[in-house]
């Protein structure tokens, strides 16, 4: 199965299914601890969410009409009522990953660093505190 967290828990933000919160604490361990949470990973988008389907595959919901590059690459389409579900193979993800908006984490340059430092000195700001 393709843990979306590790591969690609750096560029992108990964959620957990709504169903994770209804978990309650004793099966989040039990599912932490047989390894079965990556299941509940989730990678959002304003159309899209992709989530892992079965150890080869992840389902692409995507909101509206559809888009021409998810169709080139699933390998089974199922239409909904508020959009179009696509079954694709984890190998063609990475692919798919440019054609669809998700949400990105925010990439903090060096420059960016020292400008925060900077202000943190300037400031008197104290870790911690």
């Amino acid at each position: 199965m393709l843990d979306l967290k590790k591969a690609f828990g750096n560029q992108y933000k990964v959620f957990h299914d709504p169903s994770w919160d209804a978990e309650t604490s004793d099966s989040r361990t039990e599912a932490r601890r047989l390894g079965q949470e990556p299941w509940y990973y989730e990678l959002r988008g304003p159309q899209v969410m992709i989530s892992p389907r079965t150890d080869s595959t992840v389902t692409v919901r995507w909101l509206g009409r559809g888009s021409e590059a998810l169709k080139r690459v699933a390998s089974r389409t199922v239409k909904l009522d508020d959009g179009i579900s696509y079954i694709i193979p984890n190998e063609a993800l990475k692919g798919v990953l440019g054609a669809v908006r998700l949400h990105r984490k925010r990439q903090v340059t060096e420059a960016l660093r020292a400008r925060g430092k900077a202000l943190a000195a300037r400031y008197g700001f104290k870790k911690g505190i």
